[in-house]
């Protein structure tokens, strides 16, 4: 999840435009060769330039919020893993880590959404509205942009997914709708999108967009963010309807302290460092990896079958890491053997914690093809005063690397190759000189 955010609006009054033409057909996606791609800025809600800043939350409150979400996403991920074709089976499992920034419409309106690695649609809360949550910024109001245009049944295949359907007036909608009450629905749209970039590369605007316009929406959980921008590996994502062959993503601690970060699309990517595959599955659209094993202190860990039959997803939506009992359980194991300190219970819901520990054990992951990648100790451990605790979740299902883990990192998709690399660098975007 990812975004710019503004509070300063500007209102204007301008004319309603029709925005039902029964003649329309969306202009074809661009050509793969084509040289395009930009960068955008990943706000996240610790900072106070994201929508979801709260100035009175706590370290500890933040903490809490993470782990629960973390593993809300982890068995909504485990549950489509298995084959589940309905969204029923899970609570909406949309985090607001990151946010992005950009404008909607013609003329152009700002808004923000979470950027979503594991969401197939981009999708916003719009007006004329039915049913809507609040949200700290204007709705988007389709009758008031001229690019906005419904997309009918004839011109785009309506059957592509579960969640979407042909209504009987022929306009193709959408209805995705949770086991914990929270569901979007709404008309399958086109529309111009704006994003501010940075540097050389510059404001982009993107026509001709695919996304859900959601007139009836609920949201049961207390993440009321307006939108999604889908980055999944359908072709329903803003990455799929770009054709951009990759993306890639930095995030790190300015000298404030809050986290930050750049996403960088197509040939704007960043893709340097040791890389493993990106795998296909055909029960999901997430981004799966070859999980190969754990090592503490170069010693490595003997893992039963299950933790690598149930599968190794990479996330945006995940605060922390989620890892199965079983390798949990071995990790956790050797980690206190090696620790001369006893563990301290707490009652969040990290299991493993120390009170001011001296020095902590390293630990790396194994995946295919790469060396052994190091969590650093600011990566593994997470400081909840006056403890220090291992930031990685136990899950029964399949295994998702968090944010947090991430962070420090140059991520890279390379959708042509079916590759993702992994880099720790000093600063983002740009900076390439740290090895791994």
């Amino acid at each position: 999840m990812f975004l710019f955010f503004s509070y300063n609006f500007v209102l204007r009054t301008i004319f309603l435009f029709p925005f039902v033409n029964a003649s329309f057909s969306p202009s074809p996606l661009p050509s793969p060769t084509q040289q395009n791609g930009f960068i955008a800025r990943l706000i996240h809600r610790t900072s106070p330039d994201s929508p979801f800043y709260n100035r009175h939350a706590t370290h500890e409150d933040l903490i809490r919020e993470d782990i629960r979400t973390s593993q809300e996403r982890s068995l909504y991920l485990g549950q489509f893993m298995k084959g589940a074709t309905s969204m029923k089976l899970a609570k909406a499992p949309i985090s607001n880590e990151f946010v992005m920034n950009f404008s909607i419409g013609t003329p152009p309106r700002n808004t923000y959404a979470v950027a979503d690695t594991g969401s197939s649609l981009i999708r916003m809360q719009c007006n004329p509205c039915n049913r809507c949550y609040d949200q700290k910024i204007p709705r988007y109001d389709s009758r008031m942009s001229r690019s906005y245009e419904e997309v009918l049944c004839v011109h785009f295949d309506c059957s592509s997914r579960d969640f979407l359907s042909c209504r009987p007036d022929g306009v193709c909608s959408y209805d995705m709708t949770y086991m914990d009450g929270s569901f979007s629905r709404g008309t399958i749209a086109t529309e111009t999108l704006t994003f501010e970039g940075s540097g050389f590369m510059g404001s982009i605007t993107l026509q001709y967009i695919y996304f859900g316009c959601g007139t009836n929406n609920k949201m049961t959980s207390n993440r009321p963010f307006p939108g999604i921008v889908g980055l999944g590996r359908h072709d329903l994502s803003l990455i799929a309807q770009k054709r951009y062959p990759s993306f890639s993503y930095c995030t790190t601690k300015d000298p404030s302290g809050y986290v930050q970060g750049w996403i960088h699309f197509g040939s704007a990517s960043k893709l340097f460092g040791p890389s493993t595959p990106l795998l296909d599955n055909p029960t999901s659209n997430y981004y799966h990896l070859s999980f190969q094993g754990i090592s503490v202190e170069g010693q490595e860990l003997t893992l039963p079958k299950i933790v690598f039959d149930e599968g190794f997803i990479i996330d945006s939506g995940a605060a922390f890491t989620n890892l199965h009992t079983d390798a949990f359980d071995k990790l956790t194991d050797a980690v206190k053997k090696l620790m001369p300190d006893e563990e301290v219970w707490t009652r969040d819901k990290f299991e493993l914690c120390y009170d001011n520990p001296y020095r902590v054990p390293e630990i790396k992951l194994k995946f295919k093809d790469m060396i052994s990648f190091p969590l650093r100790e600011g990566n593994a451990w997470v400081k909840i005063p006056p403890l220090y605790c291992l930031a990685i979740l136990r899950t029964k299902g399949v295994s998702v690397l968090g944010m947090y883990q991430q962070s420090g990192l140059n991520v890279g998709y390379d959708l042509e190759n079916k590759q993702l690399s992994l880099k720790y660098v000093n600063s983002c975007p740009d900076d390439d000189d740290d090895d791994i």
